[in-house]
């Protein structure tokens, strides 16, 4: 079963990390990514969520790579996610 690593910006702009298989959370940073995949097994998916005051439901969207999921701008990542979210993952 591949684990999921969440990222999620915050409606205070702060950005946490949470592992899905025993719900470990940490404040986002790169050490902290390297941290939660340690030892897990293969594949694990990368996920971007985003809790905003503004939409009732909020999206999350499965980053294409580690690398655009440790990107440095979060929205960056995720306006391009959203402006095409059948390339090549979808949010759910």
């Amino acid at each position: 079963m591949p684990t999921q690593i969440t990222r999620t910006k915050n409606t205070d702009g702060s950005e946490t990390l949470t592992r899905n298989s025993d719900g470990t959370t940490m404040p986002y940073s790169t050490g902290n990514v390297t941290t939660l995949i340690s030892g897990q097994p293969t594949p694990i998916i990368f996920t971007l969520r985003r809790i905003d005051n503004n939409y009732q439901y909020p999206f999350t969207y499965q980053a294409r790579s580690q690398a655009e999921f440790q990107t440095a701008s979060f929205d960056t990542v995720w306006n391009l996610l959203l402006g095409h979210p059948d390339q090549p993952f979808g949010h759910f």
